[in-house]
């Protein structure tokens, strides 16, 4: 078993942690899953538990990965239900839908969150399903927020009308 460790202070120390991952896992599914796991707990203990946590990363090479993290925060982890237009709240709910398991312990001076996921996950079978294999691109993009269209500028000229291109038929030539 492979241990890391890596602070958390800031919002880009999550990138080293999913880098970290992707360069550790040698399975790709666990990877990603991984990633996105260890994504939503470092982000719930920068956001509830402020800088100062830790991550560990404990690989059980092609089986496994458990992702702690640690924070100042002595209060529980709590599972909530995101009305359709939040911006946040699904969190926990990704990590329970990616880890075999997953708890919390806490301490009088913080709290340790912890996932393991395993080799065998729902990415696994998505990959299998579908063919897809850069489910980062796919978890990019589905997370994304679309961005809302400009409003028009009221001093620009109108647009051009668009061209018409049809095929007759040759009776009506």
């Amino acid at each position: 078993m492979r241990r890391r460790s890596i602070s958390v202070n800031a919002a880009a120390d999550i990138s080293r942690i999913r880098q970290e991952i992707r360069d550790v896992v040698d399975c790709p599914h666990l990877a990603e899953d991984a990633a996105l796991v260890a994504t939503e707990l470092a982000t719930n203990a920068l956001l509830h538990g402020g800088p100062g946590g830790e991550c560990s990363l404990d690989v059980e090479r092609g089986r496994s990965i458990t992702i702690t993290m640690t924070d100042g925060c002595a209060l529980p982890p709590t599972v909530t239900k995101a009305e359709t237009c939040d911006e946040s709240g699904r969190g926990l709910l990704i990590v329970q839908s990616l880890a075999s398991a997953w708890g919390c312990d806490v301490a009088e001076r913080g709290k340790r969150t912890w996932a393991t996921v395993a080799a065998h996950s729902p990415t696994a079978e998505l990959t299998e399903l579908t063919g897809l294999t850069d489910l980062g691109a796919l978890e990019e993009e589905l997370l994304t927020p679309p961005v809302p269209p400009e409003e028009p500028d009221q001093r620009a000229a109108p647009p051009a009308p668009l061209a018409m291109t049809r095929t007759l038929p040759a009776a009506a030539l």
